[in-house]
């Protein structure tokens, strides 16, 4: 059709799902997974998920090279058709009315109740990441590093970091030129961050503190003055010991 995967050109399998109808990519028997295609499952004792390298799955060490969003410039991890949402990869959305929330499971986000796993560790629910746990609680996350040699900031759009010239959103707050996080403005200008987004953790929904130059300093207040009059000293006599 003369356009590419970003502009609704659909990505054509080599060897397509045998299943009438279906156009999913045949994984084994002619069939795709859905249609009953036997896969390799990880060795791990108990698990049941896919084996991607080494015979195991992602939970249990396969290591998997991302694959980025093929928009010039872009950064994102790539979802389907080789390109992020943001250039055009269709995602199943949350299926409540009104909600543009990517599903999870049954067809709803987390909001309307899709069950996530949580992280292993005792009283904590954030999401779990790498190894059953968050990455407050240890999980190692792999982010991607800047392009530039010798640098090992993190990567923010077009395989760059701030530094070398990655296009940020910048805090709404006049004179302000930290980075947005939420609502338009920094965490220094009122912006609320969430536990799981944060190493290290910060409660959700906690307020983070004002910088020292941003508060008001209020001066202390001089005690008055108050005159004490200085009484001179009387030398006293000695008293008369002497007996009469």
């Amino acid at each position: 059709g003369g356009v590419c995967i970003r502009h609704g050109a659909k990505l054509k399998y080599r060897y397509e799902c045998q299943s009438e109808g279906c156009s999913n990519q045949a994984q084994s028997g002619g069939v795709c997974k859905k249609h009953g295609a036997k896969v390799k499952l990880c060795s791990s004792e108990g698990c049941t998920n896919q084996a991607k390298t080494g015979g195991v799955c992602i939970k249990h060490g396969a290591k998997v090279k991302a694959k980025y969003c093929s928009a010039e410039g872009c950064g994102n991890v790539a979802q389907n058709g080789g390109v992020c949402i943001k250039h055009g990869a269709k995602v199943k959305l949350c299926t409540s009315e009104g909600c543009g929330n990517k599903a999870f499971k049954g067809g709803v986000c987390k909001k309307h109740g899709a069950t996530v796993k949580t992280c292993s560790k005792e009283g904590c629910t954030n999401n779990a990441q790498k190894g059953g746990v968050c990455i407050k609680h240890g999980a190692k996350v792999k982010v991607k590093q800047c392009n530039a040699e010798g640098c090992t900031n993190q990567a923010q759009n077009g395989g760059i970091c701030k530094k070398h010239g990655a296009k940020v959103k910048l805090c709404s707050a006049e004179g302000c030129s930290n980075k947005v996080v939420r609502a338009g403005v920094c965490k220094k200008h009122g912006a609320m961050v969430k536990s799981s987004e944060i190493v290290g953790g910060v409660e959700q929904h906690q307020p983070m503190m004002m910088a020292e130059e941003e508060m008001v300093a209020v001066p202390e207040l001089a005690p008055p003055d108050i005159c004490i009059p200085v009484v001179p000293e009387v030398p006293m006599e000695p008293e008369d010991t002497a007996q009469v």
